[in-house]
């Protein structure tokens, strides 16, 4: 949970330089399309999402994005979260 509203941070652990942007996305267990929650380009690399807007139980996947200013493009693994309250 974030400390300050009744939503939940997502943040993002990047390793090496520092890049230009870090894309956070989530995706509904069983959906094929991901949901862009942010971009941020300074860190503390995150994103805020409202968990109150999923079922009790639904599983939901982050993935992080991260661009370098030379323009190279990783992805991290996925992470899968259940939801709960």
């Amino acid at each position: 949970p974030d400390d300050l509203s009744a939503l939940h941070r997502v943040q993002v652990a990047v390793a090496g330089a520092d890049p230009a942007t870090v894309t956070v996305a989530l995706r509904r267990e069983g959906d094929t399309s991901w949901r862009r929650l942010a971009i941020d380009a300074s860190p503390p690399y995150r994103a805020f999402v409202d968990l109150r807007r999923y079922r009790k139980g639904e599983r939901v996947h982050f993935v992080a994005v991260v661009r370098s200013s030379s323009g190279d493009v990783t992805a991290s693994p996925v992470v899968a979260y259940e939801v709960r309250r």
